[in-house]
């Protein structure tokens, strides 16, 4: 998933009354691998926060509309990730 140049990175997460939690977000046209790696550090951050689900803009990107969920069970954690696609 990553590069042997690209780890995940913990990224800071804006608070509440940010004007970019106001923006509205852009669709997603293509599956890329900035958008792999803003995925990958999304999960990376919302895990060190301690989090259950993270959304593009509380990390401040509008580039896309993207979710990164987990659902911890018993047996382990699902982690999903939803794309506002065009």
């Amino acid at each position: 998933m990553y590069s042997e140049r690209s780890y995940p990175m913990i990224l800071e997460i804006v608070q509440y009354g940010h004007p970019v939690l106001r923006q509205r977000c852009r669709n997603v046209t293509d599956v890329d691998d900035s958008l792999v790696e803003l995925v990958g550090n999304m999960l990376e951050t919302m895990v060190e926060a301690h989090g259950v689900g993270l959304a593009a803009p509380q990390i401040g990107n509008v580039r896309a509309a993207l979710v990164a969920l987990a659902k911890v069970a018993r047996k382990g954690t699902a982690v999903r990730f939803a794309v506002n696609a065009a």
